[in-house]
This record gives C-alpha cells, structure tokens and sequence, in this order.
C-alpha cells in the first residue's frame, strides 16, 4: 500500500462504511501474529485467537466473581470468560490481546472460558 492516498485511494475510502475501515485497521493490527481468525475458529479443539479488547463485564458484587472481555479482529468476536476475576491488570480496551484456549459457540458467538493469554505490547497498536 503506498504511503500517500491517490485520488482514486481516497474516494474509494470514502465510499467505505467505517465498519469496513474498522475491519481493515484490525486485520493490518493482527497481520503477522500466528492466530486463527476469530471467524475461522473451530470448536471443541485448541485454538489461538487474537483481537482488540472492545469491552468488559464484570460480575456484581454478590454475585460469583468472573469477568467476561470481548475481543474482535476484524473478522468476527469472541468473548473471553475469566472466573473467580473481577479484573486483570493489563486488561483494557483497546489492547491487543491473544488468548488459547478451547472454544465453544454460544448464542453465535466463540466462548473460550479460562483461556491462557498474552497481552501485546504498544508497538502493534495503529
């Protein structure tokens, strides 16, 4: 891709949704780590996943302690459930984050409960 926009690069940019930039910005952020797409992901099997945290659900107070993050990568989003966690230092939107682990579909969705997990550093950010 060149460094400067053509005529024809920019309106073709505009014409875009911003889901379709959102999308594409993910797709170059996770280029070159060794995940499956989130959209590719089998279940019942190990799987290595990876995406951008979009959001965190915490359990209540009295309630049995778990936290469920979101992640997407551009091609699909899974959620990620860590029980007995109310928070995970390191764990933010926006950051990169690949997690292992075997995956199930729920409610159209992959759900992977208890996964291993790497946060990525800054410089994969865009």
């Amino acid at each position: 891709m060149p460094d400067v926009d053509t005529p024809e690069l920019l309106n073709d940019r505009l014409r875009q949704t911003a889901l379709a930039h959102d999308r594409r910005r993910l797709q170059t952020r996770f280029a070159g780590v060794k995940i499956t797409p989130i959209a590719e992901a089998p279940e019942r099997v190990p799987v290595r996943v990876g995406g951008e945290i979009r959001s965190q659900h915490r359990s209540s107070p009295d309630a049995r302690r778990f936290l469920r993050v979101e992640i997407a990568d551009g091609s699909a989003s899974a959620m990620l459930v860590f029980t007995g966690r109310n928070r995970i230092r390191g764990i933010d939107t926006g950051r990169a984050i690949v997690a292992e682990g075997v995956g199930r579909v729920e409610k159209g969705r992959l759900v992977i409960w208890n996964p291993a997990y790497t946060l990525l550093d800054g410089a994969t950010r865009s």
